[in-house]
């Protein structure tokens, strides 16, 4: 007999999953157009901003994947 396996990961563990990709991912862009845009005005580039995106997107992602760890084992 076959068994049948059932995702238990819940939506909310989801969407901070998603969300956490997407910051990480337009930081890294964010980034990306800062070094350009200082490349062509020959400023030097702050990438602050886009590196606290960055943090607080993996800070979400770990927090995020302890929980799903914590609540569906």
């Amino acid at each position: 007999m076959n068994t049948i396996t059932i995702e238990k990961t819940a939506k909310r563990f989801k969407l901070m999953l998603i969300l956490a990709v997407l910051m990480m991912l337009g930081s890294v862009i964010w980034m990306a157009c800062i070094r350009s845009n200082a490349q062509l005005t020959n400023e030097s580039p702050d990438y602050a901003p886009a590196c606290v995106l960055l943090a607080s997107g993996v800070v979400m992602w770990l927090i995020a994947k302890v929980a799903i760890w914590w609540h569906h084992g």
